[in-house]
């Protein structure tokens, strides 16, 4: 019984922390929708590392439920662990670009509409977590 309410309770906070993750997800795609490069560029400095941050909390927590079921794999944990190293691959890319748009600022049309794709994306794949 308790070993049961625990693993119930570490996945309710790693619903509540990765709907933390939904949040910023979807504040950064409404932010890439700013027209002032300048802005969207510094609201994006400050919630990249939140993202990384949330990103880290939701794998930690995802591997302690991971344990507590005996590391089981199941399809959907499976997805949440690709889904995961995708975010990060894909930010880092990202960051990347950013790099060199700051050389060449007539690349940042085509940067922002990747990275609308990428959130879109994010999205896509959380919402379907919690949908499954």
């Amino acid at each position: 019984f308790m070993e049961a309410l625990a693993l119930s309770q570490a996945i309710g906070f790693h619903y509540v922390i990765s709907l933390s993750l939904l949040i910023i997800i979807i504040a950064n795609l409404v932010i890439l929708f700013i027209d002032d490069f300048h802005k969207v560029h510094k609201y994006m400095w400050y919630l990249t590392p939140m993202l990384f941050g949330i990103l880290a909390i939701t794998l930690i927590s995802g591997f302690s439920i991971f344990a507590m079921m005996q590391f089981r794999i199941n399809f959907m944990i499976f997805l949440m662990i690709i889904a995961s190293i995708a975010v990060i691959v894909f930010e880092i890319i990202r960051i990347k670009k950013l790099r060199i748009i700051r050389k060449k600022p007539s690349l940042i049309k085509s940067y922002i509409k990747q990275s609308r794709i990428f959130y879109a994306i994010y999205l896509f794949a959380t919402l379907i977590f919690f949908i499954g």
